[in-house]
């Protein structure tokens, strides 16, 4: 019978973080490029006026929006974006320490 599973490959062991960084990278080159949309500018309003809930958005929301400008104190679309950024790129960590628990650790390679 022959063995029809995919040849075991030899990643250096910075693969995920490059990966993680070089995507972070390119995500923050897309904020800094892109207008902002509408639903940004009404995180900004939120971001100004905290409070636990809103008519339709969690406190997470206005907290990741505030998160930029309240670290470098410039009001611009990256640093309103710099907490999603962020998030994303922590979620991906997680999702990856998740499969490698759950499956194999070579899930990720």
């Amino acid at each position: 019978m022959q063995d029809l599973s995919l040849p075991k490959l030899k990643l250096p062991a910075l693969t995920l973080p490059g990966l993680l960084l070089g995507g972070l990278l390119f995500r923050g080159l897309c904020a800094y490029l892109l207008f902002p949309g509408f639903d940004e500018a009404y995180y900004y309003v939120y971001s100004r006026h905290l409070s636990w809930s809103y008519f339709d958005h969690p406190v997470l929301v206005a907290l990741s929006a505030r998160l930029g400008w309240q670290l470098t104190g410039v009001i611009s679309p990256f640093t309103l974006r710099l907490g999603a950024l962020l998030l994303y790129t922590g979620s991906l960590w997680l999702l990856y320490l998740s499969a490698k628990r759950l499956f194999d650790p070579r899930v990720g390679a």
